[in-house]
């Protein structure tokens, strides 16, 4: 899986500000078409399952390459000691399978 990630408001790398609420987030999986998603929602549960890829509202499932499955939430975390709407969160990954890279 190759997952490329956008800021919609600024040129700042994601890896200096990390993913806000309402930016883009493009998931290329091994199979099926890329899909473009607005980071529009407090959670996404990402995980890979035999069945094909599929995107439904806040839940996306990857078609699995090989045996092991994985699961991940995408969670907006909220900094509430900051009045700046541009800095009042970002997105955590957090790792629910045991064998996840």
């Amino acid at each position: 899986m190759n997952t490329i990630m956008k800021r919609s408001q600024s040129s700042e790398p994601i890896a200096k500000g990390g993913l806000r609420f309402y930016d883009k987030m493009i998931i290329t999986p091994a199979f099926g078409r890329k899909k473009e998603i607005r980071l529009n929602r407090t959670k996404f549960e990402i995980k890979t399952s035999q069945e094909e890829t599929k995107f439904l509202n806040s839940s996306i499932s990857l078609k699995q390459i090989g045996n092991e499955l994985y699961e991940f939430d995408l969670e907006l975390i909220n900094d509430y000691s900051t009045k700046s709407s541009e800095d009042a969160g970002r997105y955590l990954l957090r790792v629910k399978s045991e064998k996840a890279i």
